[in-house]
């Protein structure tokens, strides 16, 4: 990331993202390879005069198990890649966990070898990718988040306002009741760049088949060619071409893992291209994800689960989303946007 670019996304992280003030004090966890950006980072927050406190997750006396501290913080950012986390870095505790969740948080996987690797470009052509995606290179950053924001929320009026939403696509019809859910417009403050429409539909009402077409590295197993059948909200069967014994155990972790936990509609136009990381390629406009697991409390999500498992279905090949009927997006484009 060149010195200009990294000022530009420590501002808009410091600013947009988090709102620091005087007062505050913020988390930002880094890796090796991103600690020169976290540097960036703690000291734009340092400039809106907040405390920053830089943590190296590959530390053991990090922080992920001092509950004391995770109680002071305001927020906390994490900078990562998408590199495979040493088996010794220390788990955050469910204290830890629970705490997280009531912080303004940002996240984001910054481009490295191993990323541009997934996604087939050259770390030139993913750090000038990553920066479009992030309006890095435009005077102010936050117009173009500001403009996504506002796209969506024209969509979102459409989306609150259904009962039931249906997928059809490629080995795929679905159909889930949202009644009484929330929808959260997503559109870069806690993830970056962000761009995703999202709910948490009623955990009974899952019912017919949808395959994924867009591979997982959540684990960091690579899991392809997902296909999940439901039925009254419940999943009864589920296979993959590639990964399916991290399927099976993933699933296995409680009851509420064969659960969806939530339903996401990307919305982010200048994602063109999947790069091999959920956190971005969930939000890739003409795609729609579930995940399966944990639901969000702040949606009227009632599931719980140790596990939240995005996956991706690109419907730009041919696919659609109906709401009580009525066509929302066909082939990847919404209709009378």
């Amino acid at each position: 990331m060149t010195p200009e670019r990294r000022a530009a996304f420590a501002n808009l992280v410091a600013g947009f993202c988090q709102e620091a003030a005087a007062g505050d004090l913020v988390l930002v966890e880094v890796v090796a390879a991103t600690a020169a950006v976290g540097r960036s980072v703690a000291e734009a927050l340092g400039a809106r005069g907040a405390e920053a406190l830089l943590v190296d997750l590959d530390d053991p006396r990090g922080a992920a198990t001092d509950e004391a501290l995770w109680r002071r913080l305001t927020g906390y950012v994490s900078l990562r890649t998408v590199a495979a986390a040493p088996a010794d870095r220390p788990e955050p505790s469910a204290t830890v966990r629970q705490l997280r969740m009531t912080l303004r948080k940002t996240s984001t996987y910054l481009p490295d070898v191993a990323l541009a690797a997934r996604a087939g470009m050259s770390e030139a052509q993913l750090a000038d990718y990553y920066a479009g995606l992030l309006h890095l290179d435009d005077p102010d950053p936050v117009v173009g988040f500001h403009a996504l924001r506002d796209r969506q929320e024209a969509l979102l009026a459409r989306l609150r306002a259904a009962r039931t939403v249906r997928i059809e696509g490629d080995g795929t019809d679905l159909t889930l009741s949202t009644a009484g859910r929330g929808w959260v417009n997503s559109y870069g403050r806690r993830n970056v760049p962000s761009g995703e429409m999202y709910t948490s539909p009623v955990e009974t009402s899952a019912h017919g088949v949808i395959r994924f077409d867009v591979p997982s590295y959540n684990f960091p197993e690579r899991v392809a060619g997902v296909t999940l059948e439901f039925d009254r909200g419940r999943l009864e069967r589920a296979t993959a071409v590639e990964g399916e014994a991290t399927l099976t155990r993933r699933l296995a972790v409680d009851a509420g893992a064969r659960v969806v936990g939530e339903l996401g509609i990307g919305g982010n136009e200048r994602m063109t291209r999947f790069l091999g990381a959920t956190l971005f390629d969930e939000k890739t406009a003409g795609t729609v994800h579930l995940a399966l697991g944990k639901s969000y409390p702040q949606t009227g999500g009632l599931n719980d689960s140790a596990l939240h498992w995005d996956l991706i279905k690109d419907l730009r090949g041919g696919g659609r989303i109906s709401l009580d009927g009525e066509i929302f997006a066909e082939n990847g484009v919404f209709v009378g946007a």
